[in-house]
Formats: C-alpha cells, structure tokens, sequence
C-alpha cells in the first residue's frame, strides 16, 4: 500500500510540474505574441521602367558617315563617341573662319593698345603723352601679331612726326617773338629819348638858339619811330595768334587721331562680334561631328551602319536606352488596399527573374499613387503606383525595362497576437446578424 501511495503521489508531482510548464510555455508563447511585431504589407504586380525616355541620336546637320563606333548592346557612359560624321566641309570654313577671327583680333588689340598709348597734354612740350606699350598676343599668330605691332609703331611714328613738326614751328615762333620782345624794348627805349630830344630842341628853338629845321627833323624821326613800334607790336601779335593756331593744330592732329582710332575700332569689334558668333556655329558643326551619347545607357536599332552613306539632317541613327542608378517601378495595386498606401512608404522589391531566397530584393520607397482607377482589358480595376529603388542592380546582375516585380508595400506593422485575435475580432463583429 505504501508503495501504491507513493507512486500516485509522485504521478501528481509529474502531472503537476507538466501542468505548470504548460502553462509556463503558454505564458510565454502570449507574452510573445503581444510584443511580438511583424510587417503590415501591400502586395502589387509591376514591371520595371526606364526613369528617362528613350534618347533618339540624331544629327541636326546631317552629312556624309565616317564610321560608327559602337555597336548594338553595347553599354555606353555619358559622353562616349557613338559615330563619326565627315567634318571636311566645315574644316575648310572653320579654319577659314579661325584665321580671320585672329586677324581681326590682332587688329582690335592694336587699336585698344594705341588708345591706351596717346592721351593729349598740351603742358607737356609735345602736347601729347605718348608711351610705347605691348600689344596682347593670346590667341594671335606670330605673323600676325607681327604684322600688328609694325603698324603699331608705324602709326604713332606718323603720330610723333606730325607732333613734331607743329613742334618745330611753335618753337621757331616763340624764337621769333623773344626777337619781337627785344626789337619793341629796343624801339620804345629809342622812341623814349628822341621825344626827350623833341622837347628840349623845342625850347631851343623858341629861344632861338636852334634853327627850326632842326626840329622838324627830329619830330620826323619820332613818328617814324612810333610808326616802327606800332608794326612791332602787330607783328608780335600775329606771332601770338599763329602759336595759338600752331596748338590748336596740334590739339586737332590728337583728337583726330583718337577719334580715327575710336572709329576703327568700333569697326573691328563689330565685325569681331560677327565672325567670332559664325566661328562659334562652325566649330560647333565640327564638334557635333562626332556624335556622342547624351546619357548612360545600352545601344539600340542603329539605323545608319553603311560607311559614306548620307544621313538626312535630323535624321534618327540610333536609340539610346538610359540606365540610371536608379530604377522606377510601375505597380499595380488592387483597389482593396489603395486605402492603406501614401507616398513616401518603404518598399520591398521582388524580381521574378532572380529566386528571392538567394538573390534578395531591393529597398524601395513608393513615389507616385494614381488619382483614379485604371482598368486592364479583362475589365480588372487596379490603381497605378510608382515605386523608385536606390540602387540598380541586384547581386551584381543587371535589371533591365521591363523585367516583372513583385512590389511589398510596408503599410505598418503589427503583434503576433493581433493577427491571431483579428478572426476572432471579425467574427465578434459579423456575429447576431441575419444574412
């Protein structure tokens, strides 16, 4: 009896500890399933598409192939040479062009440089500054820039010369007038004693001490004299007003120098201005000749492949489809759960093409959500979805328009113990009622 006593009491230890450990386990497996939390998601069909359209490569010019240099497939980068044009029909001009835009660019810096080199001074002895200066060459042949320079120092060799001369006549005239000066201080002195001779002879003659002929024959010197001073002094006049005249010519000689200047160039900036905006279309022509690719992207239909066939300006040569480090996806959301989507919400991308399990997805966020519904052929409503990734390419292999994607949407999150009280929650909700 004993021993049947012990063995029920120790089965009901057993069965006791099992009961507790259930419960135990119970507890846990709650209290899990309340803190517990796992993804809400959306679920949408999409298929992959470009960011940018496709590029046509066209050529506004047109012209005559030289070679292609890439082939259909084939990835290329911004920038990369697609095909060749033959450039032989604008070379000739450009360089024509280039020629002309360097002498009119000498002749400009010429013109500005002698401007900066002559500035009037009517103080100084020459009546003009002039300072001999270096021309800029940048952008000008030698020869050319040569050529600039001799008639440079020509011109205001000319300049000094004509400066010169008036120069030469204005110091001859001042040369003259000190001659003047003297001769009418001469004159004025002489004049000074006959008068005083005139005067004394006078009372002489009225106390008949001298005879009156004597007399005359001084007052006759005297205004012979004054007749000698009064010349004097207009020709030292005429000296003044032909050494006013002498800088005036010499002012003038400056001013119309500067101003033929001025007006030359104006003239050259001008038709600078023309042949440099022509220059810049043709070397334009001659960079357009080698056309390269406006994106990153694969190459598609090359239209032109025959090398000297002639392409049509405007003409489509190739296609370019863009690849970005980015990918845009268009999804397809049922109209059941649009409710639970915004923009802004992270996303999980799945390719059909790669297995999940080893190649995984990529992280997204979702950019655009249609306004309306859109309707398949079927009938079948669906609302349209933009989901943009951050990266292009998965494990390394290519993701390419077009590919099909599964698209999980993560509207929330929620407990373990919420999915499994939500039947029992539905069922609360639809119970006691008639259907």
């Amino acid at each position: 009896m004993a021993d049947l006593y012990m063995g029920q009491l120790q089965a009901a230890k057993q069965a006791k500890r099992l009961v507790i450990i259930v419960f135990v386990l119970l507890f846990a497996v709650v209290l899990w399933a309340k803190f517990a939390k796992l993804e809400e998601v959306v679920v949408g069909q999409g298929a992959v598409i470009p960011v940018q359209r496709v590029q046509t490569i066209e050529n506004l010019d047109g012209g005559i192939l030289k070679e292609v240099l890439v082939r259909e497939g084939q990835i290329v980068e911004v920038g990369d040479p697609l095909l060749l044009i033959d450039e032989t029909r604008f070379a000739a001009a450009y360089a024509e062009s280039s020629q002309e835009k360097g002498s009119l660019l000498a002749r400009r810096n010429r013109l500005v440089t002698e401007l900066k080199s002559v500035t009037l001074n009517e103080e100084s002895s020459f009546g003009a500054n002039i300072e001999r200066l270096e021309i800029p060459r940048k952008d000008i042949a030698v020869d050319v820039y040569k050529q600039a320079y001799n008639t440079y120092t020509s011109r205001l060799t000319q300049l000094e010369s004509q400066l010169q001369q008036r120069t030469q006549n204005l110091l001859q005239q001042e040369q003259a007038s000190v001659e003047q000066r003297a001769n009418i201080s001469a004159l004025k002195q002489r004049l000074k004693l006959t008068t005083r001779e005139v005067l004394l002879t006078q009372g002489a003659v009225d106390a008949g001490a001298v005879a009156e002929m004597e007399l005359v024959k001084l007052q006759r010197d005297e205004i012979g004299m004054q007749g000698e001073l009064n010349q004097a002094n207009a020709l030292l006049q005429q000296l003044k007003a032909a050494k006013s005249q002498v800088k005036e010519e010499r002012k003038a000689i400056v001013f119309d120098y500067l101003a033929d200047t001025q007006n030359q160039l104006d003239e050259v900036s001008n038709e600078l201005a023309k042949i440099q905006q022509s220059s810049k279309s043709l070397e334009d022509r001659l960079i357009k000749a080698q056309v390269r690719s406006p994106v990153r992207g694969t190459v598609k239909n090359i239209v032109s492949r025959s090398i000297g066939s002639v392409i049509d300006p405007g003409e489509v040569m190739m296609e370019i489809v863009p690849q970005n480090d980015l990918l845009l996806i268009d999804t397809k959301i049922q109209p059941k759960d649009i409710g639970f989507i915004r923009v802004g919400m992270a996303a999980k991308v799945k390719f059909t093409a790669y297995d999940f399990v080893i190649y995984g997805g990529l992280e997204g966020e979702v950019t655009y959500i249609g306004a309306d519904a859109q309707y398949l052929e079927d009938g079948t409503a669906y609302y349209q979805a933009y989901i943009k990734t951050t990266i292009s390419q998965i494990a390394e292999q290519a993701i390419i328009p077009g590919m099909q994607t599964q698209v999980d949407v993560i509207t929330g999150k929620k407990t373990v113990l919420d999915y499994w009280l939500k039947p029992l929650l539905r069922a609360k909700a639809n119970a006691m009622r008639e259907p």
